[in-house]
């Protein structure tokens, strides 16, 4: 038997050959054995350890006290231990006082049978083994039910503190990449702010038309980082006609032909190419590339039709040809008529209207309704034409008027073409003012290069 199988027995008996008997007969099977000569001295045991003893035995005869008054105390400061009492034939009724008083679990009577004896033992000695097992366990499942507990707690604080810290670094991280993404987009504005230099009329267009292309982006319900890239798309999306003629660049397709048109349906492939060797820009040039193709699939320079045609790019296409009337044609009534009868194609009926901005707007959407599933895609057609009633319809509720650069607010939006005292576009009509912008023209102004008032309007004041 291991050194953990050994259990504790207390033997108490006033006959020393008793006890010496018992103490060989169960040392040889390896238990530890103590000896008592009373029942007084058997209880000033158990209160020095009631814990460690497995198994008592006792005679029942002994001076003094007896083996059943010995057991009754010993229950109440050993309840865990198993009883045992010796006893002879004549002694039965003190048996029965013993189980009674003392819940004794087996008595003996002498002289006892060796093999049965140590038999009892050991199978009261396993059930002791059981129990102080079960309660190990039971106290080991307690403790280890604690300590998940409080691990669980401890983990769902920590999960929340992480996901806490996550969130706000996604957050963070989200803030920091639109911060980029802007930046890299008035980047952008900036280098067309440098080609408005040399063709003030095709920056300011592409102004409008990455400015329109945004609104509808977001009326259609796109992403906003699909947003982002249709307004870069507008701003960069005929810029593979540098270099072209500036009345090619001024021109629609269906205003040209024969080596001209050639030269037209050159520049998607072109812009698109040089935009796929900027990083920033890959995202693009699938926009910029089929921004010509038609719905009914006759467009260039691919040929594709209906929902084939990215609809980004069926925005662009949209946008840019309204853009392209309210920006190139003609700023006199007589020659807006003069310019929308010489169109055979489409009949633009302008009675009425005395406007140029309504007049323009007008022929525009008379354009692209004319165009629809031919040209253009239907509902993208009908949410610009909405936009653009609204904005015409907005431009009557604005109140110009010159402003001095100290007193502008955020939200106010220039009225006319902001120019540099050196002839130079600094900014084009119907930008929004911010406070960052603000800010840029105080500074331009302390440098005498833009006028003290500058032209603005301020949407929903009335007209006087």
């Amino acid at each position: 038997m291991s050194e953990k199988e050994k259990h504790r027995i207390l033997l108490v008996d006033d006959e020393p050959s008793i006890t010496k008997a018992l103490h060989r007969l169960l040392r040889n099977a390896g238990h530890d054995i103590e000896m008592c000569a009373s029942g007084e001295q058997g209880l000033e045991r158990l209160k020095q350890a009631p814990c460690d003893y497995a198994l008592i035995i006792t005679d029942q005869r002994m001076p003094g006290m007896s083996g059943a008054a010995f057991l009754e105390q010993a229950k109440e400061i050993a309840p865990d231990s198993i009883r045992f009492l010796l006893t002879g034939y004549s002694d039965l009724r003190a048996v029965e006082e013993a189980v009674n008083r003392g819940e004794i679990h087996r008595y003996f009577t002498k002289p006892w049978d060796d093999d049965v004896l140590i038999a009892q033992v050991e199978k009261a000695l396993e059930a002791v083994a059981l129990k102080r097992e079960n309660v190990r366990l039971t106290s080991l499942i307690r403790q280890q039910n604690k300590q998940l507990y409080d691990l669980g707690v401890t983990l769902e604080k920590r999960v929340r503190q992480r996901t806490q810290a996550l969130d706000m670094s996604n957050r963070e991280l989200k803030s920091a990449c639109r911060k980029l993404e802007r930046s890299f987009l008035e980047t952008i504005q900036f280098v067309l702010s440098l080609i408005e230099t040399t063709d003030p009329a095709m920056g300011k267009y592409m102004r409008h038309a990455a400015s329109l292309a945004r609104q509808l982006g977001a009326y259609l319900g796109l992403a906003e980082h699909v947003i982002d890239q249709l307004e870069i798309a507008g701003l960069l999306h005929d810029t593979g006609l540098f270099g072209f003629p500036e009345e090619l660049r001024h021109k629609s397709e269906y205003e040209l032909a024969g080596d001209q048109l050639k030269m037209f349906q050159q520049h998607p492939v072109m812009a698109a190419v040089s935009f796929e060797a900027v990083e920033n820009l890959t995202g693009i040039s699938e926009m910029v590339l089929h921004h010509h193709e038609c719905y009914d699939g006759s467009g260039f320079p691919s040929g594709l039709g209906g929902e084939d045609i990215p609809l980004p790019a069926r925005i662009l296409a949209a946008v840019s040809d309204y853009c392209r009337v309210m920006n190139y044609w003609p700023k006199t009534p007589r020659e807006i008529i003069a310019k929308a009868a010489s169109i055979s194609r489409v009949a633009i009926n302008l009675d009425g209207l005395s406007s140029v901005n309504e007049m323009l707007q007008k022929a525009a959407e008379t354009i692209l309704l004319h165009g629809v599933n031919q040209k253009y895609d239907a509902i993208v057609t009908a949410h610009l034409v909405k936009i653009s009633r609204e904005l015409v319809a907005s431009e009557k509720r604005v109140k110009p008027g010159l402003t001095p650069v100290e007193e502008l607010q955020p939200g106010m939006v220039l009225s006319q073409d902001l120019i540099l005292n050196d002839g130079r576009v600094l900014l084009v009509a119907s930008t929004a003012l911010n406070a960052a912008s603000i800010h840029s023209l105080r500074k331009v102004r302390e440098k005498n290069l833009i006028p003290r008032a500058i032209p603005v309007a301020v949407p929903g004041a009335p007209n006087e």
